[in-house]
């Protein structure tokens, strides 16, 4: 059970270790919520595109993706970019 804090599975055995894990899937594959409350360092300008957490979710997906930089990951975007609005609330053009 790679990745999952196994102090909270002490005492979990069997069917209720499944039923656990189950429970907790949902949780484990959406990030979106651990950035949502994150405050935007950034200034308030008229430049200022796309909301923090789709830029956050964009370098995640691109670097398990194996993207090393940021160029890559503009690459990525919006090669993947069908798919990332299917999930962010993307401006209608990525690209300018």
């Amino acid at each position: 059970m790679r990745g999952v804090d196994r102090r909270r599975t002490a005492g979990v055995r069997g069917t209720r270790l499944i039923e656990w894990i189950n429970q907790m899937l949902p949780e484990l594959l959406d990030p979106r919520p651990y950035f949502a409350n994150l405050p935007d360092p950034r200034r308030e300008t008229r430049n200022k595109l796309h909301k923090l957490h789709d830029i956050l979710m964009i370098v995640l997906c691109s670097v398990l993706s194996g993207v090393e930089d940021w160029v890559g990951m503009e690459a990525f975007a919006e090669e993947k970019e069908a798919w990332l609005r299917g999930f962010l609330e993307l401006p209608p053009s990525m690209t300018r």
